[in-house]
Order: C-alpha cells, then sequence, then structure tokens
C-alpha cells in the first residue's frame, strides 16, 4: 500500500555502438543475428563530415562496482579518477534519491556520461559509442521506425555525420550469399558515389564453420 509509483520518464539519448573486434566469432553469435548477418566496417579516418566524438566505454566489475584493469588503454590511465567520481556520484545518488525533481535534474546534469559505463562482462567487445542527446524534439528530428500491425514504434535519429563504409563482410552462417551481393553491391556503389568516397569492399567471414566443429571434437581446439 505504502510503495511508491517508479517514474518511467526516459532522455531522448540515441547511441551508435562500434568495437574493433572485427570478424569475431563471439561478436558474430550475439549481435550478428546468430552469425548469418553482417559486419560494417567503417573508415573513421577518411574525412567524414559532421561533427562527431566516438566514446570509449569504462567496464565497470559486477562485485566491486568499480572500473578496473580489464579496460583498455587510454581508460586505464584515469582509471583513479573515474573511481573516485563514481564513488562521489553514488553518494549524491543517494542524497537525492528521496526527492523526484532534485534526482531527475541530477540525471539531466549528468546526461551522456550515464551512457559510457557498462558490466565487464562485455569487456571483451571493447565497444565504442557516439551519444546523441535530444533535448527536445521541436525540430522533428526525432524519427520512428516502420511498424506492421500493433507494433511499437522505435524511436531513432538521423546523424550529420558520414563516414565511408570500408568494407562489409558476410557472416560465417550465411548460406545466401551469391543472392545478396549483386543487391549489396548496388546499394554500395550508389552511396559511394553520391557522397565521393571510395568503393566499399564486399567479403566473407574468415571463420570456417566447416572446419571449426570437426576439430573441437578431434581436440585440436
Amino acid at each position: 500500500m505504502g510503495e511508491k509509483r517508479k517514474s518511467m520518464r526516459y532522455p531522448y539519448v540515441f547511441l551508435k555502438c562500434f568495437t574493433p573486434q572485427i570478424d569475431d566469432l563471439p561478436m558474430w553469435e550475439m549481435y550478428g543475428d546468430k552469425s548469418k548477418g553482417c559486419c560494417v566496417v567503417f573508415d573513421f579516418s577518411s574525412g567524414g563530415s559532421g561533427d562527431v566524438s566516438l566514446f570509449n566505454i569504462c567496464y565497470i566489475n559486477d562485485k566491486t562496482h568499480e572500473a578496473d584493469a580489464i579496460n583498455n588503454n587510454e581508460v586505464k590511465k584515469n582509471i583513479n579518477l573515474i573511481n573516485k567520481a563514481i564513488s562521489e556520484l553514488r553518494i549524491c545518488y543517494k542524497s537525492l534519491s528521496k526527492d523526484e525533481q532534485l534526482l531527475y535534474a541530477f540525471e539531466q546534469i549528468i546526461g551522456d556520461v550515464l551512457f559510457l559505463f557498462k558490466s565487464d562482462a562485455y569487456a571483451h567487445e571493447k565497444e565504442k559509442r557516439i551519444i546523441i542527446n535530444v533535448s527536445s524534439d521541436r525540430d522533428g528530428r526525432i524519427l520512428h521506425t516502420d511498424t506492421e500491425d500493433d507494433e511499437i514504434p522505435m524511436l531513432y535519429v538521423k546523424s550529420e555525420s558520414r563516414f565511408h563504409i570500408k568494407e562489409v563482410i558476410l557472416g560465417p552462417k550465411d548460406r545466401d550469399i551469391y543472392s545478396q551481393v549483386p543487391f549489396l553491391q548496388e546499394r554500395l556503389d550508389i552511396l559511394s558515389e553520391k557522397y565521393g568516397m571510395p568503393k566499399s569492399k564486399i567479403s566473407t567471414s574468415a571463420i570456417d564453420f566447416k572446419r571449426f566443429i570437426p576439430e573441437i571434437f578431434e581436440g585440436k581446439i
């Protein structure tokens, strides 16, 4: 009876997630439609247009709730400062937890920082993120996905930044490669010509499931 209802307001924050783990089996299985999808490789040094910042994710130990040595070298350089800030923010959050309005203001102030932390169970991903924070939608920047039947649309925004698609790698379990490549190649060529960028490479994964599975049973792996 005395339980308080939880506020369900969410900030309009949109993420683009990237990883340097290219053609990596765990990434294929988790994010590549069970290895039947594709991996899009971007060239961030190709002089893309628009302002964009690519942030390293800081991985937090699930037991200590602190950043640890599992993070990459750029994060490690500031690990003591990060953990001190986490501790101070945790104290501040607890002191405001009983006042919903103050808590909401606190979350608005720290804003994008909230989206730069992740459980160290995902540390192998070495994730980097582009974060786009839309304070309001007065300019109609927020768009909706197309839906069918009673599906609820997802929200998204179009980034002003453009970067060269260096390569598209087809998944190691993709069994319909030859029918997919002509259409994919045409779409990529159109993009390259439109934005004056080099043509994108199309390749298949270097992971060979036909060879990989027998080697497990033969004790070679």
